[in-house]
């Protein structure tokens, strides 16, 4: 049933959402928080991100810049082309805090 519902989701993206983006970590992250604008151009704009990384060895704060594109200019084939084995080109890690186990 799981299966089931996570295929027909999978199908249904390109009709539910302008934008996704993935990034596989080991373990879900239990926190996510967004930080300033960086950049923006005409269909484009680079936004921090921070979000944490369990499970990893070691465990760490990870910094990252997100590029978004602008409200309704995403091409609806590039959503069709989601793949939850590979982490979005979107994303782009500057750096990692570790943390104390």
């Amino acid at each position: 049933l799981a299966s089931l519902k996570w295929d027909q989701w999978k199908r249904h993206t390109p009709l539910l959402y302008d934008m996704l983006i993935n990034n596989n970590l080991t373990h879900p992250s239990p926190c996510v928080h967004w930080g300033h604008r960086i950049s923006e151009d005409a269909n484009m704009s680079t936004q921090r991100i921070y979000y944490s990384e369990r499970g990893a060895s070691p465990n760490a704060i990870v910094v990252a810049n997100v590029k978004l594109p602008k409200e309704r200019s995403t091409a609806p084939t590039q959503i069709d082309k989601f793949d939850e084995h590979h982490t979005s080109s979107q994303i782009n890690v500057q750096f990692k805090i570790r943390t104390p186990e």
